[in-house]
């Protein structure tokens, strides 16, 4: 049988999720430009702006922290992606591929808080196909 159809969603998750981890990527090189630190501190010092009592550096750690782990569990999902689209080809495994791809996307999803809920959708559809669909039962006369 032919996984078509969950070979594609899965390779556009692999593509966002790759992608993601890009600009994660480049928002982590942001952390130590001058113009952005600057910006930042200016946006701090407007009037009504609730900081919680942090400064630019405290803030920008944060941010550091979120995104490295953000970039982590992206790369994560890419390569538990192209491992799926491995076991979908030639319908080598395609439960298993399936389980990965609808763990992958759940995972994904909750520990990105909702950023990777797009690349997400892709691996979850793709997963419920490659469980769902049987093959076809070929009966001889």
């Amino acid at each position: 049988m032919k996984r078509t159809v969950e070979i594609v969603l899965t390779i556009i998750g692999v593509v966002l999720f790759a992608a993601s981890a890009a600009i994660g990527g480049w928002l982590l090189s942001q952390k130590d430009n001058p113009e952005f630190r600057q910006g930042l501190e200016e946006g701090l010092n407007q009037p009504g702006t609730d900081t919680g009592g942090m400064n630019a550096d405290q803030i920008l750690e944060m941010l550091s922290n979120g995104v490295q782990t953000f970039i982590i569990i992206t790369v994560i999902a890419t390569i538990l992606g192209i491992l799926a689209v491995m076991l979908l080809k030639g319908d080598k495994k395609p439960k298993t591929a399936g389980a990965i791809l609808l763990v992958t996307s759940v995972l994904a999803a909750i520990i990105t808080l909702g950023v990777g809920v797009f690349p997400a959708l892709f691996y979850f559809i793709a997963g419920i196909v490659a469980l769902v669909r049987r093959k076809k039962v070929v009966y001889d006369d």
